[in-house]
C-alpha cells in the first residue's frame, strides 16, 4: 500500500493521503483544544474527516500540492502538513473571533453620537471614525492601536454574551475605549482591526489566536494594499513552462537541474531577478509568491474522492 508521500508522487490524493489528513486533524484539534465542527461533542474520526472535507472544499488540491513540493518524505510531508492544519484551525478562530467582535461594534457605534462610519477613508471597506476627526485613513499597527484602546480607564470585560443585547457595563467598556483610542488617532480605522485591536485589549480571546493576530496583523494588513491574486496572476503570465516549474521547486537546485539540465542556472537566476524586481521588499511579498507556487503547481494532481461519501455516525 502507497503512503502519502508517494500517493502525491504519482500525481494523486488517495486514501492514505486522506487517513493522514484525518490523523493528523485529530492531533491537532486534541492537542491545540481546538472546537470540533459544529454539533461534535469531540475530534472523532467522522468530526476529522467532515473538517478535512471543508478544507478542501475551500481550498482545492493546492495546500497538499504546496505541501508535497516542499517534501523530501513522508515525515517532512507529515511536518508540513500539520504546520498547515494548525494555520488553517487558527484562521477559522480567528475569523470568528474577529467576526463577532466587528459585528458587535457596529451595532454599538451605529447608536453612540461620538462615532460616524468613514467608508471613503478605506475605499468602501467598513471604517469608523471619532465624529469630530476627518474621514482619512489611519497608518497605524495593531501594537499602537492597542495602546490607544488601554488609555482610556474602564472596566474589564470578564466575559461576552453570545446572544441578545451588550450589557451595558460591557458596552461602556468597549465604546469609552473605541471613543478615546479613534480621538487620539486622529484618522479611521478599519473595522476589522478595531475589533482585533478590542479583542486585545480585554484579552477576549483565546491566547493563541491573540498572538497569532499580534504577530501577523501588521503583515495582514500591508497585503490589503495590493490584490494577491491579481499580483499573482501577472507573475505567472509573465513565465513561461519552465519558469514556472522553478517557481514550484524553488529552493530544490537538485531538482530543477534534473529537470532543466544545461539551462537550469540561467532560467532561475531569471525567474529570481523577475520576482524580486516584481515583488520587492513589501512584507506581503510571501503571500503573493505562495499563491504563485500555488498556481504554477495546480492542474497537475486530482483529488480522488476518497473523502465523498464519508457519513456522520457519532454527529452530537
Amino acid at each position: 500500500m502507497k503512503t502519502a508521500y508517494e500517493e502525491l508522487t504519482s500525481g494523486t490524493a488517495g486514501s492514505a493521503t486522506v487517513t493522514l489528513l484525518i490523523q493528523l486533524t485529530r492531533q491537532v484539534g486534541n492537542a491545540k483544544t481546538f472546537p470540533p465542527p459544529s454539533g461534535y461533542a469531540a475530534w472523532t474520526d467522522t468530526a476529522a474527516t467532515e473538517w478535512v472535507s471543508a478544507l478542501i472544499a475551500a481550498r482545492g488540491p493546492e495546500f497538499l500540492l504546496t505541501c508535497f513540493v516542499k517534501a523530501t518524505g513522508d515525515a517532512s510531508l507529515e511536518r508540513l502538513l500539520l504546520t498547515t492544519i494548525t494555520n488553517a484551525m487558527i484562521d477559522e478562530a480567528k475569523k470568528t473571533e474577529v467576526g463577532k467582535m466587528r459585528r458587535r461594534l457596529g451595532t454599538l457605534m451605529s447608536a453612540d453620537p461620538r462615532f460616524a462610519a468613514a467608508p471613503l477613508a478605506y475605499a468602501g471597506e467598513t471604517a469608523w471614525r471619532y465624529v469630530s476627526v476627518d474621514d482619512r485613513a489611519w497608518d497605524g499597527g495593531i501594537d499602537e492601536l492597542v495602546a490607544l484602546l488601554h488609555v482610556a480607564t474602564v472596566a474589564p470585560i470578564l466575559d461576552l454574551n453570545h446572544g441578545g443585547r451588550t450589557p451595558q457595563v460591557v458596552r461602556e467598556s468597549i465604546t469609552d475605549a473605541s471613543a478615546t483610542a479613534l480621538q487620539r488617532a486622529d484618522a479611521a480605522v478599519r473595522a476589522q482591526q478595531l475589533a482585533r485591536g478590542i479583542l486585545l485589549r480585554f484579552n477576549l480571546t483565546d491566547p493563541q489566536v491573540v498572538a497569532l493576530l499580534a504577530d501577523h496583523d501588521e503583515l495582514a494588513d500591508d497585503a490589503g494594499s495590493f490584490d494577491v491574486e491579481v499580483d499573482a496572476e501577472e507573475l505567472y503570465q509573465s513565465l513561461d513552462d519552465r519558469g514556472r516549474r522553478v517557481v514550484v521547486l524553488l529552493g530544490d537546485n537538485e531538482a530543477i537541474a534534473a529537470e532543466l539540465g544545461a539551462d537550469a542556472e540561467t532560467v532561475t537566476d531569471a525567474v529570481i531577478f523577475l520576482l524580486g524586481a516584481r515583488l520587492g521588499t513589501s512584507p506581503g511579498r510571501g503571500l503573493v509568491l505562495r499563491r504563485l507556487q500555488e498556481r504554477c503547481a495546480s492542474g497537475s494532481m486530482v483529488i480522488t474522492s476518497s473523502v465523498q461519501g464519508m457519513h456522520s455516525s457519532d454527529r452530537k
